[in-house]
């Protein structure tokens, strides 16, 4: 079991199952009744680093980044220009996004998780649909 706290709450993710818990001192809000867990798909990612999401015309990317001493995880719906450098580029570009978003972490983090509930169980079962534990 790997313990990544995101900038809204704790979440400890079980690799070989992809299960998420959320430990947090808040709810989540409540997710949007149009965003199905069928229609979000992983496009891309980088191991314990970054994953890309897509839900129909709306990207999301989860990003690991190192703000402490222990990694942290944010959930970015990411911007109109981010979805063309995404979508326009290749890998390279979209590790350039993530490095962005994990440096800057303070400008675009959502410090209430709206998409992290539904993005975190996305991520769970593409993990164990795939087998993936990172």
């Amino acid at each position: 079991m790997i313990a990544v706290p995101s900038l809204s709450c704790w979440h400890q993710v079980d690799p070989a199952v992809g299960n998420v818990r959320n430990h947090g001192a808040h709810l989540i809000d409540p997710i949007e009744p149009t965003r199905s867990l069928q229609r979000m798909n992983v496009i891309d990612h980088v191991p314990d680093q970054w994953i890309l999401l897509r839900d129909g015309d709306d990207y999301f990317m989860e990003v690991i980044t190192g703000i402490s001493f222990q990694p942290i995880s944010m959930v970015v719906k990411l911007e109109a220009d981010q979805v063309v450098q995404v979508t326009a580029g290749d890998h390279e570009a979209r590790q350039a996004l993530a490095v962005e978003l994990a440096d800057n972490w303070l400008e675009y983090a959502d410090p209430d998780g709206t998409y992290d509930e539904i993005v975190y169980e996305a991520i769970g079962m593409w993990r164990k649909s795939t087998g993936k534990a990172s």
